[in-house]
């Protein structure tokens, strides 16, 4: 009974050969392009000497020439806001531009992938890092006892300030002082900063006859 022989495997390097030289007919199917197509675009056919294409070649081109994916007004909004929200660093639109253009000339559209996938793993990075976290909001109790504690305070500071503002006014130890030339008015007179110590500074301004004379008010 005669034996079976095994077709023998093609070695790597010969594989690379046939891929580095395929027919018209072969090239146009691995790209799902009609032959004519090949003809029409001679630039972009990565065509070898005598009328073969090389495979790698030829994917790069095609791909570099692919058109941007049309997408539904919704998400090319959404894709449009989140581009608007994510700034280049000190707002330097001229560089990024430059960079980004720089890019698309070189590569075309397969560049500005590869710059959307830079994007998307920036992105995927500072969520990493950095995930959003709704803001913990207040009780309503929480809320009114933080506003009442508040008010307080408030209230006792502005108490404190009127007693020692009376405590100063009485003793003679509250000034005014000029909102322009910051000069305290100290009985007949008008002193330059600072207010000596223990004297207190009005909660209301008054402007100094100084000020007063160059028609400041």
């Amino acid at each position: 009974m005669p034996t079976t022989r095994k077709a023998s495997k093609p070695s790597s390097d010969t594989q690379r050969a046939v891929l580095r030289s395929l027919s018209q007919q072969v090239a146009a199917e691995l790209i799902d392009r009609p032959a004519v197509w090949l003809r029409d675009n001679p630039h972009l056919a990565a065509r070898t000497d005598g009328d073969r294409y090389n495979a790698r070649e030829l994917v790069a081109n095609v791909l570099a020439t692919q058109p941007p994916a049309e997408l539904p007004d919704g998400m090319l909004e959404a894709v449009r806001q989140v581009v608007e929200c994510v700034y280049p660093d000190g707002n330097r639109f001229d560089v990024a531009l430059a960079v980004v253009e720089s890019v698309e000339k070189r590569f075309g559209n397969a560049g500005l992938a590869a710059v959307g996938a830079a994007l998307l793993r920036h992105l995927r990075e500072w969520n990493e890092l950095d995930p959003w976290r709704p803001p913990s909001l207040p009780s309503e109790t929480e809320f009114v006892a933080e506003a009442v504690e508040k008010a307080k305070a408030e209230s006792k500071e502005r108490h404190r300030t009127l007693a020692e503002g009376w405590e100063a006014t009485e003793a003679g130890r509250l000034v005014y002082v000029c909102p322009h030339c910051k000069r305290h008015r100290f009985g007949r007179s008008w002193n330059p900063p600072p207010i000596p110590t223990g004297y207190a500074e009005h909660e209301h301004t008054m402007t100094c006859d100084g000020c007063r004379s160059k028609g400041r008010l």
